[in-house]
Protein backbone atom coordinates (compact mmCIF):
# COMPACT_ATOMS: atom_id res chain seq x y z
CA UNK A 1 0.00 0.00 0.00
CA UNK A 2 1.72 3.09 -1.10
CA UNK A 3 0.69 6.67 -0.56
CA UNK A 4 2.41 10.48 -1.52
CA UNK A 5 2.30 11.57 2.00
CA UNK A 6 6.44 12.95 1.49
CA UNK A 7 8.43 12.17 5.15
CA UNK A 8 10.64 15.40 4.41
CA UNK A 9 13.36 16.24 2.46
CA UNK A 10 16.29 15.27 5.60
CA UNK A 11 15.23 11.88 4.95
CA UNK A 12 15.38 11.92 1.13
CA UNK A 13 19.44 13.49 1.72
CA UNK A 14 20.09 10.64 4.69
CA UNK A 15 19.42 8.02 1.99
CA UNK A 16 20.30 9.00 -1.14
CA UNK A 17 24.00 7.78 -1.21
CA UNK A 18 22.74 4.42 -0.09
CA UNK A 19 20.29 4.00 -2.90
CA UNK A 20 22.44 5.95 -5.60
CA UNK A 21 25.06 2.83 -5.18
CA UNK A 22 22.21 0.46 -5.07
CA UNK A 23 21.17 1.24 -8.07
CA UNK A 24 24.42 1.09 -10.13
CA UNK A 25 24.29 -2.02 -9.24
CA UNK A 26 22.79 -4.65 -12.21
CA UNK A 27 19.46 -6.26 -11.94
CA UNK A 28 18.73 -9.81 -12.54
CA UNK A 29 15.18 -10.60 -14.01
CA UNK A 30 13.66 -13.47 -12.70
CA UNK A 31 10.17 -14.75 -12.46
CA UNK A 32 7.72 -15.98 -9.92
CA UNK A 33 9.06 -19.73 -9.68
CA UNK A 34 12.43 -18.22 -9.20
CA UNK A 35 12.31 -15.53 -6.96
CA UNK A 36 12.74 -15.93 -2.95
CA UNK A 37 10.43 -14.12 -1.37
CA UNK A 38 11.04 -13.02 1.80
CA UNK A 39 9.14 -13.79 4.89
CA UNK A 40 6.81 -10.32 6.06
CA UNK A 41 8.00 -11.43 9.88
CA UNK A 42 11.83 -10.05 9.01
CA UNK A 43 9.78 -7.04 7.66
CA UNK A 44 9.84 -3.95 10.33
CA UNK A 45 9.01 0.00 11.14
CA UNK A 46 10.77 2.24 9.38
CA UNK A 47 12.09 -0.03 6.95
CA UNK A 48 13.89 1.20 3.35
CA UNK A 49 11.54 0.38 0.38
CA UNK A 50 12.88 0.65 -3.09
CA UNK A 51 9.87 0.75 -5.19
CA UNK A 52 8.97 0.21 -9.40
CA UNK A 53 6.77 -0.20 -11.66
CA UNK A 54 8.67 -4.06 -13.11
CA UNK A 55 11.97 -5.23 -12.20
CA UNK A 56 13.72 -2.99 -13.97
CA UNK A 57 13.75 -0.94 -11.11
CA UNK A 58 14.18 2.60 -14.14
CA UNK A 59 12.68 5.68 -14.60
CA UNK A 60 11.98 6.44 -17.95
CA UNK A 61 9.36 6.94 -20.12
CA UNK A 62 6.24 5.20 -18.54
CA UNK A 63 8.35 3.23 -15.98
CA UNK A 64 8.63 4.73 -12.16
CA UNK A 65 10.88 3.97 -9.39
CA UNK A 66 11.16 6.06 -6.21
CA UNK A 67 12.09 5.86 -2.26
CA UNK A 68 9.63 4.51 0.32
CA UNK A 69 9.45 4.00 3.98
CA UNK A 70 7.21 1.78 5.56
CA UNK A 71 5.12 3.37 8.00
CA UNK A 72 2.86 0.55 9.23
CA UNK A 73 3.33 -3.34 9.02
CA UNK A 74 1.00 -5.91 10.12
CA UNK A 75 -2.09 -7.81 10.10
CA UNK A 76 -4.47 -5.39 8.06
CA UNK A 77 -7.78 -6.61 5.53
CA UNK A 78 -7.39 -9.96 6.24
CA UNK A 79 -3.56 -10.47 5.30
CA UNK A 80 -0.31 -9.07 6.44
CA UNK A 81 0.14 -5.54 4.57
CA UNK A 82 3.15 -3.30 4.70
CA UNK A 83 2.17 0.68 4.47
CA UNK A 84 4.61 2.64 2.78
CA UNK A 85 5.29 6.18 2.67
CA UNK A 86 7.29 7.77 -0.18
CA UNK A 87 10.14 9.93 0.69
CA UNK A 88 10.14 13.28 -1.25
CA UNK A 89 8.09 13.67 -4.24
CA UNK A 90 5.90 10.64 -5.44
CA UNK A 91 6.87 9.02 -8.56
CA UNK A 92 3.75 8.33 -9.67
CA UNK A 93 0.26 9.42 -9.26
CA UNK A 94 -0.57 7.73 -5.73
CA UNK A 95 -3.86 9.85 -5.15
CA UNK A 96 -6.59 7.94 -3.50
CA UNK A 97 -10.12 7.87 -2.74
CA UNK A 98 -11.69 6.17 -0.11
CA UNK A 99 -9.95 2.97 -0.94
CA UNK A 100 -6.22 2.52 -1.49
CA UNK A 101 -5.31 2.31 -5.59
CA UNK A 102 -4.39 -0.66 -6.45
CA UNK A 103 -0.71 -0.49 -8.40
CA UNK A 104 1.23 -3.27 -9.83
CA UNK A 105 4.60 -3.11 -8.50
CA UNK A 106 8.08 -4.56 -7.81
CA UNK A 107 10.07 -3.72 -4.23
CA UNK A 108 13.34 -4.16 -2.35
CA UNK A 109 13.25 -3.98 1.17
CA UNK A 110 16.80 -2.38 1.62
CA UNK A 111 18.14 -1.48 5.06
CA UNK A 112 16.00 -0.68 8.49
CA UNK A 113 16.64 3.07 9.03
CA UNK A 114 14.56 3.26 12.69
CA UNK A 115 18.11 5.02 14.51
CA UNK A 116 18.43 7.34 11.63
CA UNK A 117 14.65 8.74 11.03
CA UNK A 118 14.53 9.41 15.45
CA UNK A 119 17.80 11.08 15.25
CA UNK A 120 16.88 12.99 12.45
CA UNK A 121 13.15 13.94 13.57
CA UNK A 122 15.18 14.89 17.06
CA UNK A 123 17.62 17.39 14.90
CA UNK A 124 14.64 19.21 13.27
CA UNK A 125 13.20 19.74 16.64
CA UNK A 126 16.32 21.02 18.34
CA UNK A 127 16.55 24.65 19.34
CA UNK A 128 18.02 27.36 17.24
CA UNK A 129 22.09 27.78 17.99
CA UNK A 130 20.98 30.88 19.89
CA UNK A 131 19.32 29.24 22.18
CA UNK A 132 21.31 26.27 22.91
CA UNK A 133 22.75 25.70 26.60
CA UNK A 134 25.66 27.36 27.77
CA UNK A 135 28.15 24.40 27.83
CA UNK A 136 27.14 24.16 24.04
CA UNK A 137 27.87 27.70 23.12
CA UNK A 138 31.22 27.39 24.75
CA UNK A 139 32.29 23.87 22.60
CA UNK A 140 30.82 25.68 19.50
CA UNK A 141 33.34 28.39 20.68
CA UNK A 142 30.33 30.64 20.33
CA UNK A 143 30.16 32.18 23.79
CA UNK A 144 32.63 35.10 24.89
CA UNK A 145 32.15 34.19 28.49
CA UNK A 146 34.26 31.26 29.28
CA UNK A 147 32.89 29.60 32.77
CA UNK A 148 29.85 28.32 34.05
CA UNK A 149 28.08 29.16 37.11
CA UNK A 150 27.86 26.45 39.82
CA UNK A 151 25.10 24.04 39.78
CA UNK A 152 24.04 24.40 43.47
CA UNK A 153 23.67 27.67 45.60
CA UNK A 154 26.54 28.35 48.44
CA UNK A 155 24.24 26.61 51.25
CA UNK A 156 23.33 23.15 48.92
CA UNK A 157 26.70 23.42 47.60
CA UNK A 158 28.25 23.00 51.03
CA UNK A 159 25.68 20.06 51.70
CA UNK A 160 25.79 18.32 48.84
CA UNK A 161 30.15 18.34 48.99
CA UNK A 162 30.27 16.72 52.49
CA UNK A 163 27.75 14.08 51.20
CA UNK A 164 29.93 13.60 48.15
CA UNK A 165 32.80 12.92 49.77
CA UNK A 166 31.44 10.52 52.48
CA UNK A 167 29.62 8.43 49.80
CA UNK A 168 32.98 8.21 47.81
CA UNK A 169 34.64 7.09 50.83
CA UNK A 170 31.91 4.43 51.46
CA UNK A 171 31.74 3.61 47.61
CA UNK A 172 35.21 3.33 47.27
CA UNK A 173 35.31 0.17 49.96
CA UNK A 174 32.01 -1.03 48.69
CA UNK A 175 32.10 -0.91 45.16
CA UNK A 176 36.34 -1.79 45.43
CA UNK A 177 36.87 1.30 43.16
CA UNK A 178 40.87 1.29 42.29
CA UNK A 179 42.76 4.73 41.83
CA UNK A 180 41.74 5.96 38.82
CA UNK A 181 38.05 5.16 39.51
CA UNK A 182 38.12 7.17 42.42
CA UNK A 183 39.30 9.90 40.65
CA UNK A 184 36.77 9.78 38.14
CA UNK A 185 34.40 10.44 41.40
CA UNK A 186 36.63 12.96 42.70
CA UNK A 187 36.38 14.46 39.88
CA UNK A 188 32.32 14.64 39.32
CA UNK A 189 32.06 15.40 43.27
CA UNK A 190 34.12 18.62 42.62
CA UNK A 191 30.37 19.66 40.37
CA UNK A 192 28.47 19.78 43.56
CA UNK A 193 30.89 22.49 45.35
CA UNK A 194 30.27 26.62 44.63
CA UNK A 195 33.98 26.48 42.94
CA UNK A 196 33.53 28.70 39.27
CA UNK A 197 33.59 25.98 36.46
CA UNK A 198 35.44 26.49 33.60
CA UNK A 199 34.40 25.49 30.23
CA UNK A 200 35.91 21.84 29.00
CA UNK A 201 39.35 21.96 30.51
CA UNK A 202 40.12 23.93 33.89
CA UNK A 203 41.59 27.41 33.75
CA UNK A 204 45.49 27.93 34.93
CA UNK A 205 45.38 30.32 37.35
CA UNK A 206 47.14 31.14 41.07
CA UNK A 207 43.99 29.79 42.46
CA UNK A 208 43.85 26.76 40.35
CA UNK A 209 41.56 25.02 43.34
CA UNK A 210 38.41 27.35 42.07
CA UNK A 211 38.49 25.88 38.99
CA UNK A 212 36.71 22.45 37.94
CA UNK A 213 36.10 20.71 34.46
CA UNK A 214 32.48 21.04 33.05
CA UNK A 215 33.11 17.81 31.20
CA UNK A 216 34.81 14.91 32.19
CA UNK A 217 36.08 12.10 30.30
CA UNK A 218 36.65 8.30 31.18
CA UNK A 219 38.70 6.71 28.81
CA UNK A 220 38.27 3.21 29.61
CA UNK A 221 40.15 0.20 28.10
CA UNK A 222 38.71 -2.82 27.96
CA UNK A 223 37.74 -4.87 30.63
CA UNK A 224 38.78 -1.83 33.16
CA UNK A 225 34.88 -1.28 34.47
CA UNK A 226 33.80 2.04 32.47
CA UNK A 227 30.21 1.53 33.38
CA UNK A 228 30.88 -0.40 36.96
CA UNK A 229 32.71 3.44 37.86
CA UNK A 230 29.77 5.32 35.61
CA UNK A 231 26.96 3.73 37.98
CA UNK A 232 29.55 4.66 41.38
CA UNK A 233 29.65 8.04 40.18
CA UNK A 234 26.24 8.50 39.51
CA UNK A 235 25.02 6.89 42.70
CA UNK A 236 27.05 9.51 44.70
CA UNK A 237 25.90 12.40 42.77
CA UNK A 238 22.28 11.16 43.36
CA UNK A 239 22.68 10.53 47.26
CA UNK A 240 24.45 13.60 47.73
CA UNK A 241 22.03 15.32 45.24
CA UNK A 242 19.09 13.64 47.79
CA UNK A 243 21.10 14.17 50.93
CA UNK A 244 21.29 18.24 49.83
CA UNK A 245 17.21 17.85 49.74
CA UNK A 246 18.27 19.35 45.96
CA UNK A 247 15.37 19.56 43.76
CA UNK A 248 16.55 20.92 40.77
CA UNK A 249 19.67 19.07 39.52
CA UNK A 250 18.71 15.87 38.02
CA UNK A 251 21.11 12.94 36.33
CA UNK A 252 19.99 11.24 32.70
CA UNK A 253 21.90 8.33 32.00
CA UNK A 254 22.37 8.26 27.96
CA UNK A 255 23.96 5.26 25.72
CA UNK A 256 23.82 3.48 22.09
CA UNK A 257 22.25 0.96 23.40
CA UNK A 258 19.74 -0.85 25.66
CA UNK A 259 22.59 -2.62 27.15
CA UNK A 260 24.59 -0.19 28.23
CA UNK A 261 21.97 1.77 29.49
CA UNK A 262 20.75 -1.20 31.81
CA UNK A 263 24.71 -2.30 32.88
CA UNK A 264 24.69 1.30 34.36
CA UNK A 265 21.27 1.70 35.96
CA UNK A 266 22.29 -2.38 37.33
CA UNK A 267 24.63 -1.17 38.82
CA UNK A 268 23.00 1.25 40.77
CA UNK A 269 20.88 -1.48 42.29
CA UNK A 270 23.77 -3.14 43.08
CA UNK A 271 24.94 -0.73 45.11
CA UNK A 272 21.49 0.20 46.83
CA UNK A 273 20.08 2.54 44.74
CA UNK A 274 16.74 2.50 43.58
CA UNK A 275 15.60 6.08 42.62
CA UNK A 276 15.67 5.58 38.90
CA UNK A 277 13.71 5.41 36.33
CA UNK A 278 13.96 3.73 32.90
CA UNK A 279 12.52 4.58 29.59
CA UNK A 280 12.56 2.79 26.17
CA UNK A 281 11.13 -0.31 25.08
CA UNK A 282 9.78 -2.97 27.65
CA UNK A 283 10.34 -5.66 25.01
CA UNK A 284 14.61 -4.47 25.10
CA UNK A 285 14.89 -3.34 28.55
CA UNK A 286 16.84 -6.26 31.15
CA UNK A 287 14.17 -7.50 33.23
CA UNK A 288 16.27 -6.49 36.26
CA UNK A 289 15.03 -3.30 35.52
CA UNK A 290 11.74 -3.73 34.34
CA UNK A 291 10.29 -2.91 38.11
CA UNK A 292 11.64 0.84 37.12
CA UNK A 293 10.44 1.11 33.49
CA UNK A 294 7.73 2.96 31.85
CA UNK A 295 7.10 2.10 28.47
CA UNK A 296 7.66 4.64 25.65
CA UNK A 297 8.04 4.01 21.97
CA UNK A 298 10.65 5.17 20.40
CA UNK A 299 10.79 8.47 17.87
CA UNK A 300 8.30 9.97 20.52
CA UNK A 301 5.10 8.54 19.65
CA UNK A 302 2.29 10.45 22.36
CA UNK A 303 -0.03 7.19 22.01
CA UNK A 304 2.20 4.53 23.75
CA UNK A 305 -0.32 3.01 25.90
CA UNK A 306 -0.62 0.18 28.42
CA UNK A 307 -1.64 -1.82 25.65
CA UNK A 308 1.51 -1.30 24.03
CA UNK A 309 3.50 -2.15 26.84
CA UNK A 310 1.40 -5.08 27.77
CA UNK A 311 2.24 -6.52 23.86
CA UNK A 312 5.87 -5.32 24.05
CA UNK A 313 6.01 -7.97 27.57
CA UNK A 314 3.81 -10.81 25.87
CA UNK A 315 6.25 -11.03 23.13
CA UNK A 316 9.38 -10.85 25.20
CA UNK A 317 7.71 -14.11 27.29
CA UNK A 318 7.51 -15.65 23.97
CA UNK A 319 11.51 -14.78 23.63
CA UNK A 320 12.24 -15.77 27.13
CA UNK A 321 15.11 -18.38 27.59
CA UNK A 322 15.55 -19.01 31.74
CA UNK A 323 12.25 -19.38 34.04
CA UNK A 324 13.93 -16.18 35.59
CA UNK A 325 13.30 -14.36 32.81
CA UNK A 326 9.66 -15.69 32.18
CA UNK A 327 9.24 -14.84 36.58
CA UNK A 328 10.37 -11.35 36.19
CA UNK A 329 7.91 -10.63 33.05
CA UNK A 330 5.18 -12.23 34.03
CA UNK A 331 5.37 -10.11 37.25
CA UNK A 332 5.84 -7.25 34.96
CA UNK A 333 2.73 -7.82 32.45
CA UNK A 334 0.74 -8.13 35.91
CA UNK A 335 1.97 -4.86 36.46
CA UNK A 336 1.32 -3.37 33.21
CA UNK A 337 -2.09 -4.59 33.78
CA UNK A 338 -2.90 -2.54 37.24
CA UNK A 339 -2.46 0.96 38.25
CA UNK A 340 1.12 0.65 39.08
CA UNK A 341 2.43 1.64 35.08
CA UNK A 342 0.74 4.63 35.66
CA UNK A 343 2.56 5.42 38.61
CA UNK A 344 5.68 5.03 37.37
CA UNK A 345 4.68 6.99 34.66
CA UNK A 346 4.26 9.68 37.01
CA UNK A 347 7.93 9.44 38.10
CA UNK A 348 9.41 10.07 34.98
CA UNK A 349 9.45 14.13 35.67
CA UNK A 350 10.72 13.81 39.39
CA UNK A 351 12.74 10.68 39.05
CA UNK A 352 16.74 12.09 39.92
CA UNK A 353 18.14 9.86 37.64
CA UNK A 354 16.28 8.77 34.45
CA UNK A 355 18.03 6.18 31.87
CA UNK A 356 17.05 6.11 27.92
CA UNK A 357 19.06 5.33 25.05
CA UNK A 358 19.72 7.73 23.00
CA UNK A 359 16.68 6.77 20.37
CA UNK A 360 14.47 6.99 23.46
CA UNK A 361 15.52 10.16 24.19
CA UNK A 362 12.80 12.27 21.71
CA UNK A 363 10.15 10.76 23.63
CA UNK A 364 7.42 12.49 24.08
CA UNK A 365 7.45 11.74 28.36
CA UNK A 366 10.77 13.46 28.78
CA UNK A 367 8.96 16.53 26.65
CA UNK A 368 10.00 19.88 28.77
CA UNK A 369 11.90 18.22 30.96
CA UNK A 370 15.85 19.79 32.33
CA UNK A 371 18.38 17.37 33.08
CA UNK A 372 21.71 19.22 34.25
CA UNK A 373 23.94 16.43 34.70
CA UNK A 374 24.27 14.13 31.39
CA UNK A 375 26.28 10.60 31.44
CA UNK A 376 26.95 9.36 28.11
CA UNK A 377 28.51 5.61 28.39
CA UNK A 378 29.94 3.96 25.02
CA UNK A 379 30.70 7.74 23.89
CA UNK A 380 33.25 6.94 21.84
CA UNK A 381 31.33 4.37 19.63
CA UNK A 382 28.56 7.23 19.00
CA UNK A 383 28.67 9.63 16.21
CA UNK A 384 28.98 13.60 17.58
CA UNK A 385 25.32 14.50 16.58
CA UNK A 386 24.02 11.29 19.19
CA UNK A 387 26.12 12.45 21.66
CA UNK A 388 24.50 16.17 21.60
CA UNK A 389 21.14 15.56 21.55
CA UNK A 390 20.65 14.45 25.21
CA UNK A 391 23.02 17.53 25.58
CA UNK A 392 21.07 20.38 24.06
CA UNK A 393 17.81 18.85 24.26
CA UNK A 394 17.88 19.00 28.17
CA UNK A 395 20.02 21.40 28.88
CA UNK A 396 23.50 19.71 30.19
CA UNK A 397 25.96 22.06 32.60
CA UNK A 398 27.86 19.21 32.98
CA UNK A 399 28.72 16.20 31.10
CA UNK A 400 30.03 12.58 32.54
CA UNK A 401 31.71 11.01 29.13
CA UNK A 402 33.03 7.00 29.00
CA UNK A 403 34.25 5.38 26.29
CA UNK A 404 37.74 3.81 24.63
CA UNK A 405 38.93 5.97 21.15
CA UNK A 406 41.37 2.66 20.61
CA UNK A 407 37.86 0.64 20.10
CA UNK A 408 35.09 0.00 18.16
CA UNK A 409 34.64 3.87 16.76
CA UNK A 410 31.49 5.07 15.22
CA UNK A 411 30.12 2.92 12.03
CA UNK A 412 29.50 4.59 9.16
CA UNK A 413 28.27 3.67 5.54
CA UNK A 414 29.53 6.38 4.10
CA UNK A 415 33.31 7.55 5.49
CA UNK A 416 34.40 11.27 4.95
CA UNK A 417 36.24 12.50 2.29
CA UNK A 418 40.20 12.76 2.66
CA UNK A 419 39.79 16.40 2.52
CA UNK A 420 37.90 16.33 5.28
CA UNK A 421 40.30 17.50 8.32
CA UNK A 422 37.88 17.36 10.98
CA UNK A 423 36.73 13.97 10.32
CA UNK A 424 33.33 14.62 9.77
CA UNK A 425 30.95 11.87 11.28
CA UNK A 426 34.15 9.54 12.33
CA UNK A 427 35.23 12.23 15.29
CA UNK A 428 33.53 11.84 17.86
CA UNK A 429 32.56 14.29 20.79
CA UNK A 430 34.55 12.35 23.03
CA UNK A 431 37.31 13.08 20.67
CA UNK A 432 36.75 16.54 20.01
CA UNK A 433 36.87 17.25 24.01
CA UNK A 434 39.82 15.81 24.42
CA UNK A 435 41.42 17.46 21.64
CA UNK A 436 40.06 21.20 23.19
CA UNK A 437 41.84 20.27 26.43
CA UNK A 438 39.54 17.78 28.51
CA UNK A 439 41.94 15.69 29.93
CA UNK A 440 40.51 12.14 29.95
CA UNK A 441 41.24 9.73 32.72
CA UNK A 442 42.81 6.64 31.67
CA UNK A 443 41.07 3.47 33.68
CA UNK A 444 44.68 1.70 33.15
CA UNK A 445 43.92 -1.66 35.30
CA UNK A 446 41.99 -4.41 33.14
CA UNK A 447 40.43 -7.28 34.89
CA UNK A 448 38.93 -9.49 31.70
CA UNK A 449 41.79 -11.33 30.25
CA UNK A 450 44.97 -13.33 31.36
CA UNK A 451 48.29 -11.17 31.55
CA UNK A 452 49.47 -12.64 28.43
CA UNK A 453 46.83 -11.81 26.06
CA UNK A 454 46.99 -8.05 27.72
CA UNK A 455 50.52 -7.25 26.56
CA UNK A 456 49.54 -7.62 23.02
CA UNK A 457 47.32 -5.10 23.14
CA UNK A 458 48.75 -3.05 25.56
CA UNK A 459 52.28 -2.53 23.45
CA UNK A 460 50.38 -1.67 20.42
CA UNK A 461 47.61 0.52 21.32
CA UNK A 462 47.95 1.88 24.75
CA UNK A 463 51.32 2.74 24.94
CA UNK A 464 52.57 0.20 27.97
CA UNK A 465 50.11 2.46 30.48
CA UNK A 466 47.57 -0.67 30.91
CA UNK A 467 48.31 -3.60 33.85
CA UNK A 468 46.06 -6.73 34.74
CA UNK A 469 44.03 -6.58 37.68
CA UNK A 470 43.54 -10.44 37.08
CA UNK A 471 46.14 -13.14 38.21
CA UNK A 472 47.02 -15.43 35.54
CA UNK A 473 45.81 -18.32 37.66
CA UNK A 474 42.11 -16.90 37.33
CA UNK A 475 42.23 -16.72 33.97
CA UNK A 476 43.79 -19.91 32.97
CA UNK A 477 42.40 -21.51 29.52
Amino acid sequence: RLTGEPAGASHVRAVRDEILSLRRRPVVPCDDASCAFESSAAMGLHDLWVVASDASFTSSGASWCGLFRNSFHGALDGGSTVRLLALGRAPCDLSQGPNFRRIPCAAIRVANIQNEIALMEMLERLPSVAQFAPIVQMLMRRSDEQTLPPLLPPGVASRASTAASNHLAQLAVDRDLNPEQKSVLSDCSSWLSSSTVVGFAPRRSSDASESVCAAQLVHGAFGAGKSHTLAAAVTMLARALDDAKDDTTRILVAGATNSAVDTVLRGLQRAGYTGFVRVGSMRRIHTDILPHAVHSATGGDENATAADAIKEIQTALREARSRRQRAALMRELENARSDVASSRRSQVATARVVGVTIASASNASLEGQRFRIVVLDEASQMIEPQSMLPIVRFGAERVLAAGDPMQLPPILKVLPPASDHNGGLSRTLFSRLAKIGAVPTLLACTYRCHPALLRVPNVLFYGRRLRCGAAADDRSA
